[in-house]
């Protein structure tokens, strides 16, 4: 059942918060989609999604809830200190992932009602405020009102999400 190791290998990168083992996880070409807000959708390359968590301090973890030949469809749970920034525990999403011999060629994440409700809320608050705030930063991390997926922007972004969660107190 390689099929589950993989995703295991993909919760265990995320546990020792080792980019290099995340980004082994990962096919080249692989694709990460995340669905939600305008703001947190993404289509973009794992690779640099991978940078981005890193840079965040992501954890995941998955139960699966089935397997299908190289599909797997699982609950999966997120941590990070971005979430923590803007308030939130912990967000949930419905995974579904796709197999490439021993590697994750591609990863959508659909998050449950609840996260989608309180990142919505998290978010507008914060873009709100770091529109007026820090608009040149704010663009740098977020072009066109997207999250722009890389190590650089989640640290940046790490850093004005803390700016704003500092001015709110």
């Amino acid at each position: 059942m390689r099929t589950h190791e993989t995703l295991q290998e993909w919760v265990n990168a995320h546990k020792a918060r080792s980019l290099e083992q995340l980004k082994g996880v990962y096919t080249e070409d692989s694709i990460f989609h995340r669905t939600g807000t305008k703001a947190t959708s993404a289509d973009d390359s794992a690779q640099k999604v991978a940078e981005f968590d890193h840079a965040t301090k992501t954890q995941r973890s998955a139960r699966p809830s089935w397997i299908m030949g190289d599909e797997i469809r699982a609950e999966v749970t997120e941590t990070s200190a971005l979430l923590e920034a803007a308030g939130i525990q912990e967000a949930r999403y419905v995974g579904q992932f796709v197999i490439r011999g021993t590697q994750i060629e591609s990863v959508q994440l659909e998050p449950t009602p609840e996260t989608r409700q309180a990142t919505d809320r998290a978010l507008s608050q914060f873009i709100e405020w770091a529109s007026k705030e820090r608009p040149k930063r704010l663009a740098q991390v977020m072009p066109g009102g997207r999250l722009r997926y890389d190590a650089e922007s989640g640290r940046q972004l790490l850093k004005l999400m803390r700016e704003w969660r500092k001015s709110t107190e």
